[in-house]
């Protein structure tokens, strides 16, 4: 087989387990000089040679995002819909992949440059690139903590010193928000609320 067959198959086979190749991660970290004394370690800055094969990969993934972005344009537009940009961003997942990515494509949608989000809320749910619900879990935890606080500063709850009222309380008005889309992250981290 040759090279350039080799190296289309693996590119096809990595797109279709949405996955690089793990050779293609790696890189090689050089010092290169500056100036001044070269015995000095601060004259130095780092450079990072990366496989070509990874730079090809990244660009025919983002051609392929862009083109899926022009048939949404295409079918909106069949459909006589509008897609309202300012309120449209893109976030790619990633468990520190390919962040490149993110940093020197400009996805467009119609000629109009379509933001990059660092993290994006979804129904109340924040989404972050590296698929962490920890940001998420801590707000739940400190709303569910202020709202446990309003309920027994609450004079009726005081007053009553009924722990079934208070229960109804948690379980009518805490519970629920807490628990919103636990299905995504419940399993991670249930001992945290």
């Amino acid at each position: 087989m040759s090279e350039e067959a080799e190296a289309q198959q693996t590119t096809t086979g990595s797109i279709m387990r949405t996955q690089p190749g793990t050779a293609w991660e790696t890189s090689v970290i050089l010092p290169l000089f500056k100036k001044g004394n070269a015995e000095e370690h601060t004259n130095y800055r780092p450079i990072s040679l990366i496989p070509a094969m990874s730079k090809i990969f990244e660009k025919i993934i983002a051609r392929e995002l862009q083109i899926l972005i022009d048939l949404m344009a295409e079918y909106l537009e069949s459909k006589k819909l509008r897609l309202n940009l300012g309120k449209t961003e893109i976030i790619i997942f990633n468990k520190g992949g390919i962040r490149n990515l993110v940093e020197n494509e400009k996805f467009r949608f119609k000629e109009q440059k379509i933001k990059v989000a660092e993290e994006a809320k979804y129904l109340g749910f924040t989404l972050k690139p590296n698929c962490s619900w920890k940001e998420h879990l801590n707000k739940m935890s400190k709303r569910g903590k202020a709202a446990v606080g309003a309920i027994l500063r609450n004079d009726l709850v005081k007053k009553s010193k009924s722990l079934k009222m208070f229960k109804q309380i948690f379980d009518s008005k805490i519970k629920p928000a807490i628990h919103y889309v636990a299905e995504l992250w419940n399993l991670e981290a249930a001992d945290k609320l």
